[in-house]
């Protein structure tokens, strides 16, 4: 699943307009923040599932869930196990 070559992705709260990073996600910044402020939660594990051919109109929740589940053997592996990531 993660290869060692493989890069990784950083979570930002601002533009970045330099190469310090492989990849960044802002988006994932905003639902972090709002689950950290949360007294609520208390553990918590972000994923984000890519599409490399994003097509919107294509968007369903079938779709999504069919994503998720090319991968969930993965997911599941990575909660289970996490320090042999």
């Amino acid at each position: 699943m993660f290869e060692k070559s493989k890069k990784s992705i950083v979570c930002v709260y601002e533009e970045v307009s330099h190469e310090k990073y492989d990849i960044v996600d802002m988006e994932s910044y905003g639902f972090l923040d709002a689950v950290m402020h949360s007294p609520a939660i208390k553990t918590f594990h972000i994923l984000k599932v890519v599409s490399d051919h994003f097509e919107p109109q294509t968007i369903t929740k079938e779709n999504t869930k069919s994503l998720l589940f090319k991968v969930i053997n993965d997911i599941n592996k990575l909660l289970v196990h996490p320090q042999e990531f």
